[in-house]
């Protein structure tokens, strides 16, 4: 059974499941600080997106 939580942008680690779009999943593959202080880089797959720090994102809850 798959369970979904929210975390802030900046508390993703590599590897987490988030849950994007219409159903859509990526995996988090690196997480680096934005110059301007308040955001994050994150690369979903081999895209590269930028959140705000505290933005909620779903996240498969369970670790593997």
């Amino acid at each position: 059974m798959q369970t979904w939580t929210r975390k802030a942008a900046r508390q993703l680690r590599r590897n987490d499941i988030v849950l994007v779009g219409a159903g859509h999943l990526r995996v988090v593959t690196a997480v680096e600080p934005d110059p301007e202080p308040g955001f994050v880089n994150l690369r979903l797959g081999t895209a590269w997106y930028r959140y705000p720090a505290g933005q909620l994102v779903v996240v498969d809850g369970a670790r593997r």
